[in-house]
């Protein structure tokens, strides 16, 4: 098989077409698959974004809540030291009013009780009717 010039030469320029027609066509595909990638990673980018700006959003509502709960806290523990320090006020006056019953028990002591008097003044009219007799 013997190929001249001429013919060598146009199977080379047959090659070089094929080969250009296939690299145009295989640009094509892969411009068009490119594309396809980049709007496919677009798209994700996208809802990546949406899903963070969704966890900011709770993030910031979460951050404004602790906020809350903190001067709720606060107003709290306030309360709290101002009924301790009635708590000890109370306790203060109850050791007082101990100590004054104290007192007046000591004191109740000297004197007669009800049903005491009651017999000492049936005694003592009975002692004046004896008496008033004589």
């Amino acid at each position: 098989m013997n190929i001249d010039k001429e013919e060598l030469k146009t199977i080379l320029q047959e090659v070089r077409k094929d080969f250009r027609e296939d690299n145009k066509k295989l640009s094509e595909d892969f411009q068009r698959q490119n594309k396809v990638l980049y709007e496919k990673f677009e798209h994700d980018v996208g809802v990546i974004g949406d899903g963070w700006k969704g966890i900011k959003e709770k993030v910031d509502a979460t951050y404004d809540e602790v906020g809350k709960i903190k001067v709720q806290l606060t107003e709290l523990e306030m309360r709290i030291v101002a009924i301790e320090k009635r708590i000890t006020k109370i306790e203060k006056d109850i050791e007082l009013i101990k100590s004054d019953i104290q007192f007046i028990k000591a004191d109740m002591k000297k004197y007669v009780r009800q049903e005491e008097f009651s017999a000492l003044e049936k005694r003592v009219l009975i002692l004046e009717d004896k008496y008033k007799r004589i």
